[in-house]
């Protein structure tokens, strides 16, 4: 068989792709809600999208992969989820199977991709094992790369879309997809895509809810909206409260919100007051050190007339040395009568460095069994044993509104994604306060509670109370 030129090779490589062009692509759109085709036909080369459960946001992957596939012959294509068995899983069994089916797609479903008659591939993979993971992306040259629960993923996600994926996309003038639903995990680079509801720079923004989902699933009668709204109605005529709770907002409103029992520290408003009580208080101090985590300086006061704790002072500040950590100290000295001022032993070099060069009187904290201490703290926040000057509470609100624990530790441990500088300086700073042992001074007692209290001493010792008055009046 005579050898085909470059040139004749070339006309007949297009001649098969303008046949495919040719070829109708079935409207895999048709049963899809308004909000899911704006965002499939969105031909912007990053969207994200932020939406409830059962809104139908994997099939609309599922759907927008197979159409970019369909329309471009030999193309790649890219479904990344935390693992290869959940993409495999949701991406194959629960989507592609039922369109190939119901459309008669003829697609090749093998371990890990999905094989298309004209030539193009789905890669279905995971990423979120370890980092080394995402660099398998690296050299390749993808259509479109859609990104599923990127709420959920405990990688650097701006690395992966800006290292790894950016640059796979760029040959083709590809696009990138991400979509997720709102979480605990307020530290990710899709909680910064998605947390104002708005466009960001470079990103097409989309929202939409379950009960926007008009399709039918497969299998079905009813409209998938039809089947939730009536699943929460019956959620809270069960429990009227349930929309109150942070789980319900972020699986069925789509808002960003932590539920307290994730996070690790729980004030209340009543916590936070505008004035210090006029009485005389012992200061303590605590103190977490670091570089580029921030040195945290913490100040707290207490009374023998009362059982509170009060927070009255917190600050923080990145790259501060020894020196000027003592200099910090030094000045608060100068404002405060400290009985007592507690560091984070670390690093005893440096506590030492402060201690005898700057002749400053500092304990090292203890730091032994954490959790359960964070635990009673947070008895003494529902008690109200503690209380905070809202001059002081900025930054430290702002950690405790934030951190969580960590998800992926077999341990109860905080995530270490989140700051808990402050935090730490004030459990050490509380684990040495003496509030507790303070004598609350209630008003004089009045002639008629000092003569009950006579005539129960004289019970207590066995005496006949009537023998008692009868000696009062004598």
């Amino acid at each position: 068989m005579e050898k085909l030129s470059k040139a004749e090779r070339i006309k007949i490589l297009f001649d098969r792709i303008k046949g495919y062009d040719n070829l109708k692509i079935p409207d895999l759109l048709s049963t899809s809600s308004e909000a899911q085709k704006k965002f499939i036909r969105d031909r912007s080369r990053k969207k994200v999208c932020l939406c409830t459960r059962r809104c139908g946001k994997s099939f609309g992957l599922g759907i927008a992969l197979i159409l970019e596939a369909l329309k471009y012959p030999g193309s790649s294509l890219l479904y990344i989820n935390k693992t290869i068995q959940v993409a495999q899983r949701t991406m194959v069994k629960d989507i592609v199977e039922p369109l190939n089916a119901f459309y008669n797609l003829n697609l090749d479903i093998i371990e890990g991709m999905v094989r298309v008659p004209n030539g193009s591939v789905i890669y279905l993979i995971g990423v979120d094992s370890s980092e080394k993971e995402k660099d398998k992306i690296l050299g390749q040259k993808y259509r479109l790369v859609a990104v599923d629960e990127a709420q959920s993923y405990s990688i650097d996600l701006k690395d992966l879309f800006l290292r790894v994926i950016q640059p796979a996309l760029t040959d083709l003038n590809g696009t990138l997809v991400v979509c997720g639903t709102p979480c605990d995990d307020t530290k990710t680079y899709f909680y910064e895509l998605t947390k104002d509801y708005c466009s960001k720079e470079g990103w097409s923004y989309h929202e939409w809810s379950a009960l926007e989902n008009t399709s039918i699933p497969f299998g079905a009668k009813d409209r998938m909206c039809d089947l939730v709204a009536n699943d929460i109605a019956e959620m809270i005529k069960d429990n009227p409260d349930i929309i109150n709770t942070a789980s319900f907002k972020q699986q069925w409103l789509g808002k960003w919100t932590v539920n307290e029992s994730a996070l690790v520290y729980h004030p209340h408003d009543y916590n936070f007051i505008d004035s210090l009580p006029k009485q005389e208080y012992q200061y303590v101090m605590g103190i977490d050190l670091g570089w580029n985590d921030a040195s945290a300086f913490v100040i707290g006061a207490y009374s023998n007339k009362d059982k509170h704790l009060y927070l009255i002072e917190a600050y923080k500040e990145s790259h501060l040395d020894f020196t000027q950590v003592a200099q910090v100290i030094q000045n608060y000295r100068k404002q405060y009568r400290f009985n007592r001022i507690v560091v984070d032993g670390a690093n005893l070099q440096g506590v030492e460095e402060i201690r005898r060069r700057h002749n400053i009187p500092l304990m090292v904290a203890e730091k032994s069994d954490k959790a359960n201490y964070i635990a009673l703290l947070n008895s003494d926040l529902d008690a109200a044993n503690i209380l905070i000057l809202n001059s002081a509470s900025h930054q430290i609100k702002d950690e405790w509104s934030a951190l969580i624990w960590d998800k992926n530790s077999d341990k109860l441990k905080e995530d270490p994604k989140y700051d808990n500088h402050l935090s730490d300086a004030f459990l050490y700073m509380w684990r040495i306060a003496r509030n507790y042992l303070s004598i609350p001074q209630g008003p004089p007692k009045t002639e008629e509670e000092l003569y009950n209290e006579r005539i129960d001493q004289e019970e207590l010792r066995g005496h006949d109370p009537i023998s008692y008055l009868e000696r009062m009046y004598q």
